[in-house]
């Protein structure tokens, strides 16, 4: 058995324009968890992710916030407790357009490293400053 409290996880913040605080809580580089990724992700108030599409499937919970959840152009409201199951091809973006923030959990069943996507989430905010 593993307990991890998600506050005691060092992540990675990411600037404007898709401010929001990612860690990565297990991963087969976090606590040697080769099965999957669970992830956990603050986005500021008035913030979103970037739009992309994804290379797996990913299972994302909203735990607390308001927003709008984006798929392949479509937008869709999304409050607490609602479960999103995401296709791999699928283009997502998670929009907070509330006050409060906004926190969701995402679980990867094809894992990677917390490592590769750290450095991939820096990458692309700085492509988003340029």
């Amino acid at each position: 058995m593993k307990i991890k409290r998600i506050w005691d996880v060092e992540g990675v913040e990411i600037p404007e324009p898709f401010k929001r605080i990612v860690r990565v809580i297990f991963a087969p580089d976090r606590e040697n968890v080769k099965e999957l990724n669970l992830i956990s992700a603050i986005i500021h108030p008035y913030s979103s992710t970037d739009y992309r599409p994804r290379d797996r499937i990913e299972l994302i919970y909203i735990v607390s916030g308001r927003g709008v959840f984006v798929c392949n152009d479509k937008e869709y409201p999304i409050e607490p407790d609602t479960a999103i199951l995401v296709e791999k091809g699928d283009k997502i973006q998670v929009k907070n357009t509330h006050e409060e923030t906004l926190k969701l959990v995402s679980v990867y069943v094809q894992p990677f490293k917390a490592e590769e996507l750290y450095q991939k989430l820096k990458e692309m905010a700085e492509k988003a400053r340029e």
